[in-house]
């Protein structure tokens, strides 16, 4: 959980950035939509990104969500670098496969490359995963997980494809979210932000918990983590914490 002050800062970070105009977060809400599906979810299956990039500054591992890869954090990627992070972009398949499977791969990367007081990012799904991990690893290893329209309540959408392993876990009430939302130390540690609106978490009141989450004024499922404005206020939320 975020202290008070913590979190008058993070939300005047995430308030404050400039995300444009409201007509240009639909455009490139769906120009990404397009992007993800002709590109991300095909071709970037089999040409990945570059799993480590070292910087100066603390580790940041991006997690995706539901049928995203490494491509999908390509513009936050980046912008971490440029700033010095040092930058892990952790491939987890096809993103269709179980949640706790996932977890687990999660896991042993970061005991692999012993990383410690890390930075987790996780899109979507990527924050469930996140922080389905086991509790050791995130005392251990974790400094902050941060979860960017995740669905913490599930999404409506989930019923349409309740076959596919990874969309069953996203049902609203299922074991999965259950146990998430009950885990106060895994909880205490993350920064959850949400935008004003989702579209694919439905409704987007399901990505929120309590009067802890941050909502942010950008529009959008995919521009909460590619829109400019968004990775620069997470650079600065990462920039406040490690001044700290």
């Amino acid at each position: 959980m975020l202290n008070k002050k913590d979190h008058r800062e993070v939300n005047k970070i995430v308030q404050d950035a400039n995300y444009g105009n409201l007509l240009f977060q639909l455009l490139f809400e769906i120009l990404y939509r397009l992007k993800h599906i002709f590109f991300s979810f095909t071709f970037g299956y089999f040409f990945r990104s570059k799993t480590h990039i070292p910087g100066t500054q603390a580790d940041v591992v991006l997690v995706p969500g539901l049928a995203e890869n490494g491509y999908s954090f390509q513009n936050m990627r980046n912008i971490l670098v440029k700033n010095n992070y040092s930058v892990h972009t952790i491939f987890l398949g096809f993103q269709l496969g179980s949640l706790y499977k996932k977890s687990k791969i999660l896991e042993n990367y970061l005991q692999q490359k012993d990383l410690n007081n890390c930075y987790i990012i996780g899109h979507s799904m990527g924050g469930l995963i996140s922080l389905n991990m086991n509790n050791e690893i995130i005392a251990e290893r974790v400094k902050r997980i941060i979860t960017l329209g995740t669905p913490y309540k599930g999404s409506m959408f989930a019923y349409i494809l309740p076959f596919i392993p990874a969309v069953r876990s996203l049902i609203p009430g299922s074991s999965l979210l259950k146990i998430i939302q009950n885990d106060l130390y895994a909880l205490n540690k993350t920064i959850r932000i949400s935008s004003v609106f989702d579209g694919i978490v439905v409704p987007t009141a399901y990505s929120r918990l309590n009067e802890q989450d941050i909502i942010s004024p950008v529009v959008g499922h995919l521009n909460i983590f590619k829109n400019k404005g968004s990775i620069k206020a997470i650079v600065k939320i990462l920039d406040y914490f490690e001044s700290l």
